[in-house]
C-alpha cells in the first residue's frame, strides 16, 4: 500500500512539474479550491453552532433562551475553551494570525506548520461561536496559509515560490469568507508580501478565483448589502465634509490600535494562566453584551441592518456612539484576552458607525448632502484602511461588498487621506506592532525588505581550503562579534555595525564554522544584476 501511494505521489509531483510555471499555476488553483472548501464548511458549521447572532431571543443551538446568566456565561465558556486549547495545545495561535502570516512568509521562507493551521482552526471555533467580536476570516487565512505551505514544501517547490503559495492561499481564505477575489488578491499583495510581480499576481489571482467559486458553492450568492441609488456623489461640496470623516477615521483607527495593544498588555500582566486570561476576557465581554448586545459577535448581519434603517429612518445618535465604542472595547476584550479570530467585519462596523455619526451631522445643516448611509459605506472603508494600512484592499473590498460603483470617488478619496492621517500620528499598524513586540521588525523599504528572506546559514562564507584551520584560529581570537547559523541576517549586520567591524563569526557548538563579511551582503544585491 506504501509503495502504491509513493508511485502515487511521484506521479502528481510529475504531473505538477514545479519548475514550469504552469505546474506553479495550477497548484495555486487547486490550493484555492481546498481553502474555499474549508471555508464553506466551516461557515457552515458556525452558523448551526453559534449562540449569537440570537433569531427571536432564542440561540440556535438548542434553541436556548438567552437570558442573563447565559449571555454572561457562554462567552466565558468559550473563552475558557480557547483559553485552554492555548495552554495544552498552542499559545501562538490567539490573536488574528495575520502577523504569524507575516511572519512565516517574510522570515520562515513561507514555513506554516499544520498543527499551528489546525489548532487555530479550532480555537477559532471556540471563539466566533461563543459570541466573542472575531469572525471567520483569521481561521480561514490560517488554513489557506498553512495549505499553501504544506503543497509547497511536500512538492520540494523553491522557496521563493513556497512564500507566494503561502500568500495566496492567505489571500483565497479571505477572498472565500468576503466572497470578494480581487480584494483577496490586494490583501496579499498589499499586506503580506509588500510587492508585485506578474508571476505572483497571477498565481494569486487564481487562487481567490476557485476560492470564491467553491465557497460559493457551498454557500451560495451573497451580497453583504444592497445599496440605495440614492447613496451618490453628486457635488463637489461634499468632499469638504468626507475630509473631516478621512481626519476623524485616520485618528480614531490610531485609537483603536492604542486601546488593542494596551488591553492585550493589562491581560498579560494581571492574568498568568492564557486559559483562566480567555475567560476572564469573556466574562468581561458578556457583561458588555448586557448593555449593548451588538457588540457580541463579528457583527456581519449588524452592518446592513443598520445601513438598511439608516435608509428608511435615522438611528438614534446614542445608539450610533455607543455601537462605535462598544466595538472599540470588544474587540480588544475578544482577541487581547487570548480569543482566536478575525476583526475585520468589526474594523467595517466601527467605520459604519463614525461615518453615520458624521453623515448625520451634515445632513442636519446640509439637507442637499448624500444620506448618513453613504457616510457609513465610505466610513467603513476608511477605518478598515486607517488600522490595516492597506488602502487599495479597502477600496476594492468594499466595492465586491455592495456591489455598486456610486459612491468610489468619494471611498478612494477618503480611504487615501484616512491612511496619510494615521500614518502621520503612528507609522506602524496593528500587526507591524504585534510583530515589533516579539522582537521582528518588517521593512516597508523594497532595498531592506530583501535581507529579510536570508538567514546567516545562507550567505556565510568559509576560510579557504589548506589556510583553513589557521584562518579559523586568527579570526577566533579577535574581538568580532558572534550569530548562529540560524539567526537572521538582519541581526548579524546589526552587531556588525555597532561592533564597527567589517565581519562577524559564525559559532555553532561553540566552534566558529564560517564568517560573514561586507562582501557577502553586498553579494546578495549582485545577485540582481547577473
Amino acid at each position: 500500500m506504501i509503495t502504491i501511494m509513493n508511485k502515487l505521489w511521484s506521479r502528481v509531483r510529475a504531473v505538477l512539474f514545479l519548475a514550469d510555471e504552469r505546474g506553479l499555476l495550477l497548484l495555486s488553483g487547486l490550493i484555492g479550491v481546498g481553502t474555499g472548501a474549508a471555508a464553506g464548511s466551516f461557515m457552515r458549521v458556525v452558523e448551526e453552532f453559534q449562540f449569537w447572532p440570537a433569531v427571536g431571543g432564542h440561540a440556535k443551538l438548542f434553541e436556548l433562551e438567552l437570558t442573563w446568566p447565559l449571555l454572561l456565561a457562554i462567552p466565558a465558556i468559550g473563552g475558557l475553551l480557547c483559553g485552554a486549547v492555548l495552554k495544552y495545545l498552542d499559545p501562538t495561535v490567539k490573536g488574528t494570525g495575520t502577523p504569524e502570516t507575516l511572519l512565516a512568509i517574510r522570515r520562515k521562507g513561507g514555513y506554516i506548520g499544520g498543527r499551528y493551521t489546525a489548532v487555530k482552526t479550532l480555537a477559532s471555533f471556540f471563539t466566533v461561536c461563543s459570541g466573542g467580536s472575531a469572525g471567520p476570516e483569521a481561521p480561514m487565512v490560517a488554513v489557506g496559509a498553512g495549505l499553501g505551505s504544506w503543497c509547497g514544501r511536500r512538492l520540494g517547490v523553491a522557496a521563493e515560490d513556497v512564500r507566494i503559495l503561502v500568500a495566496a492561499g492567505a489571500a483565497a481564505g479571505f477572498a472565500a469568507v468576503f466572497n470578494a477575489p480581487i480584494a483577496g488578491v490586494l490583501f496579499a499583495i498589499e499586506v503580506l508580501l509588500k510587492e508585485f510581480t506578474s508571476q505572483a499576481f497571477a498565481m494569486v489571482m487564481l487562487a481567490t478565483v476557485s476560492a470564491s467559486v467553491t465557497a460559493k458553492l457551498i454557500l451560495g450568492e451573497r451580497t453583504f448589502v444592497e445599496v440605495p441609488s440614492s447613496y451618490a456623489f453628486n457635488r463637489i461640496e461634499e468632499l469638504g465634509f468626507y475630509l473631516i470623516l478621512a481626519i476623524l477615521a485616520g485618528a480614531f483607527a490610531k485609537l483603536f490600535v492604542a486601546t488593542s495593544l494596551a488591553v492585550d498588555k493589562k491581560f498579560e500582566k494581571t492574568v498568568a494562566s492564557p486559559m483562566w486570561r480567555a475567560a476572564l476576557g469573556g466574562l468581561l465581554l458578556g457583561a458588555l453584551g448586557l448593555a449593548l448586545p451588538q457588540a457580541l459577535g463579528n457583527s456581519h448581519l449588524v452592518i446592513p441592518d443598520l445601513i438598511r434603517a439608516e435608509a428608511g429612518s435615522h438611528w438614534a445618535w446614542a445608539f450610533l456612539l455607543a455601537l462605535l465604542f462598544g466595538k472599540l472595547i470588544a474587540c480588544p476584550l475578544t482577541v487581547g484576552s487570548g480569543g482566536s479570530g478575525g476583526i475585520f467585519i468589526p474594523y467595517l462596523l466601527m467605520g459604519a458607525a463614525l461615518g453615520g455619526l458624521v453623515g448625520r451631522v451634515v445632513g442636519a445643516y446640509f439637507p442637499w448632502a448624500a444620506p448618513s448611509g453613504a457616510y457609513m459605506l465610505v466610513g467603513m472603508g476608511a477605518v478598515f484602511g486607517g488600522i490595516t494600512f492597506a488602502p487599495f484592499t479597502a477600496i476594492i473590498l468594499l466595492f465586491e461588498l455592495t456591489r455598486d460603483y456610486s459612491i468610489i470617488l468619494p471611498m478612494m478619496f477618503t480611504v487615501g487621506i484616512t491612511v496619510m492621517v494615521a500614518r502621520a500620528i503612528d507609522p506602524h499598524s496593528l500587526e507591524g506592532h504585534k510583530l515589533a513586540k516579539k522582537g521582528v521588525k518588517l521593512h516597508e523599504d523594497p532595498e531592506l525588505r530583501v535581507l529579510e528572506k536570508y538567514h546567516v546559514r545562507d550567505i556565510m562564507s568559509h576560510p579557504p581550503g589548506a589556510e583553513a584551520a589557521r584562518e579559523v584560529r586568527r579570526l577566533t581570537h579577535a574581538e568580532l562579534p558572534k550569530v548562529g547559523p540560524d539567526e537572521p541576517l538582519e541581526h548579524a549586520i546589526r552587531l556588525m555595525q555597532k561592533a564597527g567591524a567589517d565581519r562577524v563569526l559564525v559559532a555553532e557548538a561553540h566552534e566558529i564554522v564560517g564568517q560573514v563579511t561586507q562582501g557577502d551582503i553586498l553579494s546578495i544585491y549582485s545577485r540582481f544584476f547577473d
